[in-house]
């Protein structure tokens, strides 16, 4: 009887492999908290307290920023707004999460990325190289939420750019591309939205689409008051921001439009996908 069931078994193990002639990648099981620590919402950060970052991941559903003191900040996406935080430059060679009060804000180191937690190996660099930088912007990934959601990523691609504005996204709003967006895939790269958009819906092979990997609506989320008090990890528990790592007050950067207002439209055009 055991030599039946072990030929039964081989036979469709033997089976199954058949069936699938190229490999599948697969996504991460959808996890909570991954930093060993408490969770945190961003909102329960305490204002303008510098927060060391060691990784920033993005999936469908928002943002995971873990801390060096192990916790997780979560930064969840809204009625379809990806344009949820800001992103800033770091002046101090660190990466660092600041909640200014308004708005979350993650500041990179040059060349500083996010991980995309759905394609192996995949990174979004939110400023190209030799971007203008002069003040935090909110940005996003796309030029909409169907495209954000749409979008096909590869293992180990790169996206430099993105989407962005000074003032908070809001239905009817669409962000600017960046100067010099792009997106290198197997070592060549693609400039623009629509040049990238058409190699993707023509190259199925290892195309991955965003996912949720990760629960935002996380059991065991600590109050605010205990944000950075965690025993033995941390390193900047009840210190507020310092000048010393918080960027110096610069002039509005009006490059992109001729009134000064910040760089918002009410229609997409193909210039504006493009990039």
């Amino acid at each position: 009887m055991k030599r039946m069931f072990f030929g039964v078994a081989l036979a469709g193990l033997l089976g199954a492999g058949c069936g699938h002639q190229q490999p599948v990648m697969m996504a991460p099981p959808m996890v909570s908290g991954q930093g060993g620590g408490p969770v945190y919402d961003w909102t329960q950060v305490p204002v303008n307290q510098n927060v060391p970052v060691v990784r920033a991941v993005f999936d469908q559903q928002g943002y995971q920023i873990y801390d060096q003191a192990g916790d997780t900040i979560e930064v969840p996406f809204a009625n379809q707004n990806m344009y949820v935080m800001k992103f800033g430059q770091s002046n101090n060679g660190q990466e660092y999460f600041i909640n200014d009060g308004t708005a979350p804000t993650l500041y990179i180191p040059q060349g500083g990325y996010v991980e995309n937690a759905s394609a192996q190996g995949a990174r979004w660099y939110p400023f190209p190289q030799n971007y203008a930088y002069s003040q935090p912007v909110y940005m996003g990934l796309a030029p909409t939420w169907a495209d954000f959601t749409g979008m096909g990523w590869y293992p180990g691609m790169a996206y430099y750019g993105g989407y962005w504005g000074y003032r908070p996204w809001a239905p009817g709003l669409f962000y600017t591309p960046m100067v010099g967006l792009n997106f290198n895939i197997g070592g060549r790269p693609y400039y623009g939205w629509d040049t990238y958009h058409s190699y993707y819906r023509s190259n199925p092979a290892n195309r991955v689409t965003l996912r949720p990997t990760y629960n935002y609506a996380s059991v065991g989320r600590q109050s605010g008051s205990s944000f950075g008090r965690n025993t033995g990890r941390g390193s900047f528990s009840g210190r507020p921001s310092s000048s010393s790592c918080t960027p110096a007050p610069v002039l509005p950067d009006t490059r992109s439009t001729s009134s000064g207002e910040p760089p918002m439209m009410c229609a997409i055009s193909s210039a504006y996908r493009s990039g």
